[in-house]
């Protein structure tokens, strides 16, 4: 036994549950299970809603079910439910691990994770039962070509959580290592937001976080491509998103601060010149611009990622017909 502050617990004792959504991803989903049952520690449970899907995942999942008999849980929903009411659905069962990560079925996790949430809890004296936390890692972005994308969170270690969670969805967007007090009190999502309901789920469920942990480990590989949001247009997205800014800001209204506000309006106008080009959408848009310019010298929570996207939300207060002129002469010249 090890003493660990007040509490002990058995040294290695950590366990872990596996929450996993699929649908029609036999391309994928031996890859995501293969990352999962070749970690240096084995998980307590696999629980998996599959979304009736008609290709071969299931198959896959039973072959790894015959070889894990008592750690794969598969449920399969007779009609499908959709992405948000299929995780409803799953978060509807019992889990009895220490430590909860999600993983979609076309991602995949990265070697030893499961060992580095064991020795970062019990290095420091974290107990997942008593105390509600979350350890974040770095984000592994995977395109189509095999090239890897890192998203980096220790620069954003002194943040404040509840504006990384506005600005970034919690650094990166793919939180794992959920401790089982904080995941007791998971929300359910709101499917009528539509595909960024996840953005509100995450902004919901994680201001409950009593602490985060940053790991200088790389957790989820995410695929980019095969997804839902690859194959739905992007208005579709941008007017779902739309939602998202309106729900988030009336359900944390109270916790606002003038920096999140301005953020958020911002957010708002950007998102409808891309609908719709109006000159007082652009307006507003560069005036909540500059108000958090101010925030931008305390923090790294922009909301911006790299200088593509900082030149592409400029380039938004331009009217469209400009825009395609100028491309035009660009092209022309090169």
């Amino acid at each position: 036994m090890q003493q660990l502050g007040t509490r002990q617990i058995e040294a290695l004792s950590i366990r872990h549950t596996v929450l996993m959504i699929t649908y029609n991803q036999e391309k994928y989903i031996r890859d995501a299970l293969n990352s999962v049952f070749e970690q240096d520690i084995l998980p307590l449970e696999v629980v998996i809603s599959d979304d009736a899907s008609t290709d071969r995942t299931c198959d896959i999942i039973k072959s790894f079910e015959d070889r894990f008999p008592n750690i794969i849980r598969l449920l399969r929903n007779k009609e499908n439910l959709g992405i948000y009411n299929n995780l409803n659905r799953l978060i509807e069962e019992k889990f009895e691990g220490d430590v909860i990560s999600f993983l979609a079925g076309d991602d995949m996790f990265s070697d030893g994770l499961f060992a580095s949430f064991n020795r970062y809890i019990e290095e420091n004296g974290l107990n997942p039962r008593d105390e509600s936390f979350i350890l974040i890692t770095q984000t592994v972005n995977l395109y189509p070509d095999g090239t890897e994308k890192v998203f980096k969170i220790l620069p954003y270690k002194k943040c404040s959580f509840f504006k990384l969670l506005l600005r970034r969805g919690g650094a990166g967007g793919r939180c794992t290592g959920f401790s089982k007090k904080l995941f007791d009190s998971i929300p359910r999502w709101k499917p009528e937001v539509g595909l960024w309901a996840d953005y509100v789920h995450q902004v919901a469920f994680l201001a409950k976080c009593e602490s985060a942990y940053y790991l200088n480990q790389k957790g989820p590989f995410y695929r980019i491509g095969p997804g839902i949001t690859g194959r739905v247009s992007a208005q579709v997205l941008q007017e779902s998103y739309l939602k998202a800014i309106r729900a988030i800001w009336l359900e944390h209204r109270n916790r606002l601060d003038i920096f999140d506000r301005c953020f958020l309006a911002r957010e708002i106008a950007k998102t409808k010149l891309q609908i719709h080009y109006s000159v007082i959408n652009a307006l507003i848009f560069v005036l909540f611009s500059f108000c958090l310019l101010i925030e931008i010298r305390l923090l790294l929570t922009t909301g911006i990622r790299d200088s593509r996207q900082l030149v592409y939300e400029t380039s938004l207060i331009i009217p469209p017909s400009v825009r395609r002129f100028l491309k035009t002469l660009l092209f022309a010249r090169n």
